[in-house]
């Protein structure tokens, strides 16, 4: 029900509600796992925690996700330390599969979101430019209006660079998007 409602309504939820839907899914895995009928459905279940994890390091701060994860490895060892059947080092076992594959895949989405932003500026970078300038125009036929683009060119910019460093080029360029960027 959480996913349905995410692909939904995704786009009109704020963050907090973000938020409370990864932790109500967390809380809904958590009494799942202790009704469960054998200690191989709870350990099995609780491999579900992983989906948090992958949830909340792509979508969320490493601050934020970090608290997600603790949430979701604090009600997994709970859990299946109060079910006597199951094993002790189960709960080790899925916590740590949990927070390892949240890590990977937040590092990996990080990566991936970086490739089309210029580190320096900010700004995207040639595939991040066209890839917005081809959505952009996608959402102005839609919209039976024209896209604008500026481009702004830094006369002598190789000038400063030469005479004064390529760190003095980086700040000049640094000045420049802080001035016209919001």
């Amino acid at each position: 029900l959480i996913g349905i409602s995410l692909v939904l309504w995704g786009r009109q939820l704020r963050p907090v509600h973000h938020h409370a839907l990864a932790a109500t899914g967390t809380i809904m895995l958590t009494i799942a796992i202790y009704e469960s009928t054998s200690p191989i459905a709870a350990v099995a279940l609780s491999s579900l925690y992983i989906s948090v994890a992958i949830d909340v390091c792509v979508f969320f701060t490493w601050s934020l996700a970090v608290a997600h994860m603790l949430f979701a490895v604090t009600c997994c060892m709970t859990v299946l330390a109060l079910r006597p059947e199951t094993p002790w080092w189960s709960g080790l076992v899925a916590s740590g599969a949990t927070v390892g594959v949240g890590i990977v895949v937040g590092l990996l989405s990080r990566f991936a979101s970086d490739a089309n932003v210029d580190v320096l500026t900010g700004l995207p970078n040639r595939g991040g430019f066209d890839r917005a300038l081809n959505d952009e125009i996608a959402v102005a036929a839609r919209n039976g209006s024209g896209p604008a683009l500026i481009v702004l060119n830094l006369d002598r910019f190789h000038a400063i660079n030469d005479m004064h460093g390529y760190r003095a080029g980086d700040e000049v360029l640094q000045y420049i998007v802080k001035s016209w960027l919001p």
